[in-house]
């Protein structure tokens, strides 16, 4: 055992004067943005990869419904018919009231966000309707401001919408400049 030692001490110093690993190592290319050299790593260790696939499997416009506009509300809904509505922005009394029909949690709050055409907006949302939760909806009721003028920007382009509040199905809306419009009613 004595011998072995040393042996083995001579070997692990031999190895640190070495620069053979140094000098031979590649340098990546200079065109490598983010993990992008990582193809054909699986999660978590290509991120950009995961991204592009999370883009590509965006959901769609939600079928069977559209935007249907009330002048004599200033409102824009979202859904199936004019009469029934999956989401609905207005201009009521002064204040731009924004309502997504999905049963909510009594007393609950949370964020009503907007997300599309490479911008994301949010307002405060709190529940709404009887107590049972069976009528109830989320709404955010604020007075103009530039915050419900960056929720109009999302709506302005050709992308779909994402509408999400936390423990709801995200809403997945056409492209429509009707949302501004309901907005844009309360400004003037």
């Amino acid at each position: 055992m004595k011998t072995l030692i040393p042996l083995v001490m001579m070997f692990a110093l031999a190895g640190c004067g070495s620069d053979s690993v140094v000098s031979n190592a590649a340098a990546p290319p200079d065109n490598v943005v983010g993990d992008v050299g990582g193809k054909g790593l699986s999660d978590p260790a290509n991120a950009g990869a995961r991204e592009q696939a999370l883009k590509a499997a965006a959901p769609a416009p939600t079928d069977g419904m559209g935007w249907h506009w009330n002048p004599a509300a200033n409102s824009a809904s979202f859904g199936p018919s004019p009469a029934i509505s999956a989401f609905a922005i207005a201009c009521t009394g002064g204040r731009i009231v924004a309502n997504r029909f999905d049963g909510a949690p009594h007393g609950a709050q949370a964020t009503m966000s907007f997300t599309g055409n490479g911008k994301a907006a949010s307002l405060p949302a709190k529940t709404v309707g009887d107590t049972t939760g069976l009528e109830s909806r989320w709404e955010a009721s604020v007075v103009p401001s530039d915050t419900t003028q960056a929720v109009a920007r999302v709506f302005i382009g050709q992308a779909p919408v994402e509408i999400s509040l936390p423990g709801t199905t995200t809403l997945v809306t056409r492209p429509s400049p009707l949302p501004g419009r309901a907005i844009a009613a309360c400004r003037a």
